[in-house]
């Protein structure tokens, strides 16, 4: 009789338990790291950063069409996109309002050509915003056991609001 030569069931169970802890650990590390929530901030970044860059090239188009004497306004005309994705521009004070709508993403483009991402002048501290127009700052955070001194018959100024 010959002998057989191949890997034995008891070396292939073990090299699959090894394999399964090796998955297990790296799992772990991704996941206390943070790593996952890395990549997607970095891909968030990476279409601001995009966005942002149809937005520049189109205002530089917008430039060049005013100095070579053309009739134009800036419009969404001006802003392309590599998927073709739906934008629009909106005249406001002193510039513009872009919207882009596959992210949902909003930017103030100035006349002087600034860009910023809407929610950058919120990210410091909490507005409460209506129909894009900031109608309040918000007040401090309340947790459970802060002591509120609450009157139901005064507004927050302490005027009294009901009789």
């Amino acid at each position: 009789m010959k002998k057989q030569k191949g890997i034995t069931l008891m070396v292939l169970i073990i090299t699959v338990i090894v394999l399964l802890m090796l998955a297990t650990v790296t799992i772990n590390i991704a996941a206390k790291n943070n790593f996952f929530d890395h990549a997607q901030k970095a891909n968030n970044e990476y279409i601001v950063a995009k966005e942002k860059e149809a937005i520049r090239e189109g205002f530089s188009e917008y430039q060049q069409e005013i100095e070579w004497g053309k009739n134009s306004y800036f419009s969404s005309y001006y802003i392309e996109t590599d998927d073709g994705e739906k934008v629009s521009v909106k005249n406001i004070k002193d510039g513009w309002k872009i919207h882009f709508s596959a992210t949902q993403n909003n930017y103030i483009l100035s006349s002087n050509g600034t860009i910023n991402q809407e929610a950058e002048f919120m990210a410091t501290e909490p507005y409460w915003v209506e129909n894009g127009d900031v109608v309040a700052k918000i007040g401090q955070t309340i947790h459970v056991g802060d002591y509120v001194d609450y009157n139901p018959m005064k507004d927050t100024n302490g005027a009294t609001v009901l009789s």
